[in-house]
């Protein structure tokens, strides 16, 4: 299997005066051995010991396990494979370790090869390397496969120069690579800036006003009961809408299914067109999933037990509970509430009952919620536009580490 057939770079795209090198030409390749379970621990005796790309995944690992009698050893700046589920992932080892089974070594031959450049260059390839994968249990790649790996080098009969153009190449990506992490903190920072400034203008829409307040179960019914349907023939069509189709950072229900209601009456939450679901478990609850139940088939749906359901009276519209219950500060005191085991702790009933909810008149909710959705709209547009560049900025990387791997950063 030759891999370099496959790779990013095509051989009639590399400059003249470069030439293609297996990888066992250029750099020691080291595949990992499992030591004996006896040598294991947990203590810090021994050299840290990794398996896979679970536990190298970053730069820094958290080591939890160590080994007395390691089998093969990586240095500090090998390179570091995931050879067995998945195939491909690399990264740079920061300290001596013991390694698995699951991943290998390579170190670059000092005199030819700068391990800088090599681990840019099987970063760019790290999801055509995990095609390579073979195996019906689990997919890997052989000690040969690795071998056959194929590097471009520039100028590889006169290594002076070639090692001074892998380290131009290398300074160039360092420099875009320390200029591309700092703008995807500050783009992170401006995204979580607006999104506080959208949260504190529904906050303060809201707050307007020394309203009545009353309790969530004077005004709504929490969990209307099943029995509404019980009449129903089983062959009627309804929706059907599990936690995961609902989107938590808008607040809406991106999909539906339709089943009988045969298929769904007994063993999940029923609601109406109009009802506000609450996700009650957590994370779901803290990551604000929640929304207003709209074009239900025939008006009914039913979806996972994870959902409070609230039905307003006529005196609370469902658009004013919606932004209500979505504010952080409710998801706050509805976390501290939360009763059950860890992972599996949800809000109860009573919580919803109990709450004392400002209540503006209905013309005054009208307004309020005619704002907040002006909001939402804007923010949905400000969301897609992020999104796209969200997905243009991933893409550069490869986009430059392609470039410098066609001898186009060295001029």
């Amino acid at each position: 299997m030759k891999i370099y057939d496959n790779t990013r770079i095509e051989k009639d795209k590399i400059p003249m005066e470069w030439k293609v090198k297996k990888l066992d030409e250029i750099a020691e390749i080291i595949m990992g051995q499992s030591p004996p379970s006896r040598t294991y621990n947990t203590i810090g005796k021994g050299l840290p010991f990794f398996q896979g790309k679970a536990e190298f995944g970053k730069l820094h690992p958290t080591v939890k396990k160590w080994c007395i009698e390691p089998k093969k050893i990586a240095r500090k700046k090998d390179i570091l494979m995931s050879v067995r589920a998945p195939v491909g992932p690399v990264n740079l080892s920061n300290m001596e370790c013991c390694i698995g089974r699951g991943l290998c070594a390579i170190r670059a031959i000092p005199s030819k090869l700068n391990f800088f450049y090599l681990y840019y260059y099987l970063k760019l390839n790290e999801d055509v390397l995990s095609k390579k994968g073979q195996g019906s249990t689990f997919a890997a790649i052989s000690r040969k496969d690795v071998h056959e790996i194929k590097i471009p080098i520039p100028f590889p009969n006169d290594p002076k120069r070639s090692l001074e153009i892998q380290q131009k190449i290398v300074s160039r990506l360092d420099a875009f690579f320390e200029h591309y992490n700092e703008l995807k903190k500050e783009k992170q920072k401006a995204k979580e800036k607006y999104e506080q400034i959208i949260q504190s203008a529904i906050a303060s829409f809201i707050a307007k006003g020394e309203w009545q307040k009353s309790e969530l179960g004077e005004i709504c019914v929490i969990n209307p009961p099943k029995k509404e349907v019980k009449d129903f023939s089983d062959d009627l069509e309804v929706s059907f809408v599990p936690m995961s189709f609902v989107d938590d950072r808008e607040g809406a229900i991106k999909k539906q299914e339709i089943k009988k209601l045969a298929e769904v009456r007994r063993g999940y939450t029923y609601f109406k067109e109009n009802d506000v679901l609450f996700a009650k478990i957590t994370p779901c609850m803290e990551n604000g999933k929640a929304a207003i139940a709209k074009n239900l088939k025939n008006g009914l749906g039913f979806g996972s037990t994870e959902f409070h359901v609230i039905r307003p009276n006529e005196n609370i519209l469902p658009e004013f509970i919606f932004y209500y219950i979505r504010q952080p500060f409710f998801r706050g005191e509805a976390a501290s509430k939360m009763s059950g085991t860890a992972g599996q702790l949800r809000v109860p009933k009573r919580f919803l009952e109990d709450y004392e909810i400002p209540l503006p008149p209905i013309e005054e909710q009208k307004k309020i919620v005619k704002l907040l959705e002006k909001i939402k709209l804007n923010s949905s547009s400000i969301y897609e536009q992020q999104k796209n560049i969200d997905h243009q900025l991933e893409q550069l990387p490869k986009a430059v580490l392609s470039k410098a791997f066609r001898g186009e950063l060295v001029n």
